[in-house]
């Protein structure tokens, strides 16, 4: 039995739920925590896949109005468990990838965190209407922008903006890299798990970034092998070198921290099509489900 359906409107209290019902489903396989807290103190979830000491952590939800991916990681999630008990799924997996999802999770743990952003997630799905906080409610409306568009957290602040990486440039008076509790939440998991590479998935485009400009080239080129083999799992397409950072863009990115503090390969992925409107339709939860649902298996050569 499945418990994650595509193709619907998919609320923070949906994703808790339903990570109960997997651990339950699958309690030799899959382990959940709550790895931090938000200013509406909503729970940030951290989902475990897997046996391995090798750890892989992927991303979701770091943008508010980006609504696709956590959903898309929730089913891939239980898919891969559903795929380690039922040996048609598992023979689809290998006939597909070459992987045996069996081996892979005995020598792989997967540490997901579907939406490492949920009051943004949820203003961005539901309105400003939803902020308890009288005083950042009414900052969030005095910007005028349609609620479907909300990309930061309820302090307003852009989490993907918000690390302290070497091209962070602050964006107004006082602006601080690592101020914001989510921001604070994902650094400590990188900290705390023995991870391999980190992969953040994030909307529009159909793209897959790479390239670090602060790293050496021997790091660029084992990411760029990586990222060949993400191309053709998803027919993503790959940013060039050049087109790594807009140059109006004041960084602070959780790939460029990870690669920068931790030496490991990190990149984004980005999913929908770049043409797509905010908010984001619900049709493209099956597409990317689709496309990024064996991404795990071609990291490992």
């Amino acid at each position: 039995m499945k418990f994650i359906a595509l193709n619907r409107f998919y609320y923070y209290n949906d994703l808790i739920n339903d990570s109960s019902m997997l651990k339950i489903a699958y309690p030799d396989l899959i382990t959940t925590k709550f790895i931090g807290n938000t200013v509406s103190n909503r729970s940030i979830l951290m989902l475990r896949i897997g046996r391995g000491k090798k750890g892989i952590i992927m991303t979701g939800g770091v943008h508010g109005r980006e609504s696709i991916n956590p959903v898309v990681l929730m089913a891939m999630i239980e898919y891969y468990a559903l795929a380690c008990t039922d040996e048609v799924e598992r023979l689809a997996i290998k006939t597909k990838t070459g992987v045996d999802v069996l081996e892979f999770f005995e020598e792989y743990s997967l540490y997901v965190v579907p939406l490492l952003n949920p009051d943004g997630y949820m203003i961005a799905l539901r309105g400003y209407n939803i902020i308890h906080n009288e005083e950042l409610r009414l900052k969030a409306k005095s910007l005028n922008l349609p609620y479907g568009e909300w990309k930061g957290n309820v302090n307003g602040i852009d989490i993907n903006r918000n690390f302290p990486s070497l091209n962070f440039k602050e964006k107004f008076e006082g602006d601080v890299p690592g101020s914001e509790l989510e921001t604070k939440t994902l650094i400590r998991l990188f900290e705390e798990v023995e991870s391999e590479i980190y992969l953040d998935f994030h909307s529009r485009g159909k793209q897959i970034f790479y390239y670090r400009k602060q790293m050496p080239r021997e790091y660029n080129e084992n990411s760029l092998r990586i990222a060949m083999r993400l191309e053709k799992a998803t027919g993503y397409e790959l940013v060039k070198p050049e087109d790594e950072i807009e140059g109006n863009d004041s960084g602070g990115n959780t790939v460029h921290y990870y690669s920068e503090v931790f030496h490991k390969p990190a990149l984004t992925i980005e999913t929908v099509p770049e043409p797509a409107k905010f908010p984001l339709a619900l049709k493209y939860q099956r597409m990317t489900y689709g496309e990024i649902l064996y991404v795990p298996f071609y990291l490992v050569e």
